[in-house]
């Protein structure tokens, strides 16, 4: 094996070991807690999230996360307290105007039952933007969509 080849065997190796470095950093349980100062508890569930930016930047993202609905008040309480921004509650029908003026471009949109309340935070973490919305959509499970926009 000439001394090249060997060049080129360790070029590849440090290349694959930073690609998969680069996927486990964006994966969705650390790039929630790099950006996020709630922890997501073992009782929690991301479902889905959409990422906007590159492996290694993401500018922005959205989370839809399931926890037990009787932790939903406490959870809720303890973004407002963290974060230091208020919560705004609004009945189902007040919430599907918000949405609709508001979050047109969102892929994940909280679908509450009839008859629920949704709670909305409005966060600032320096330049960041993050929005929070909790919602109950069946009997068991309450719902937080994060909409984390990077400054």
């Amino acid at each position: 094996m000439s001394k090249k080849d060997k060049i080129l065997i360790v070029i590849t190796i440090i290349l694959v070991a930073v690609l998969i470095g680069g996927f486990v950093w964006d994966y969705n349980g650390f790039l929630l807690k790099r950006t996020l100062k709630i922890e997501i508890t073992d009782d929690m569930d991301v479902i889905s999230m959409n990422k906007a930016g590159t492996l290694f930047y993401r500018k922005a993202y959205e989370a839809r996360i399931k926890l037990p609905r009787e932790k939903a008040e406490d959870e809720l309480n303890l973004i407002v307290q963290t974060y230091g921004a208020d919560a705004e509650i609004m009945d189902d029908h007040e919430f599907s105007h918000f949405a609709e003026e508001s979050f047109k471009s969102e892929l994940l949109k909280p679908q509450p039952v009839t008859g629920t309340e949704v709670a909305v935070v409005k966060a600032t973490d320096g330049d960041d933007l993050v929005t929070f919305m909790m919602d109950v959509e069946n009997e068991s499970d309450a719902f937080i969509y994060v909409y984390y926009y990077r400054g």
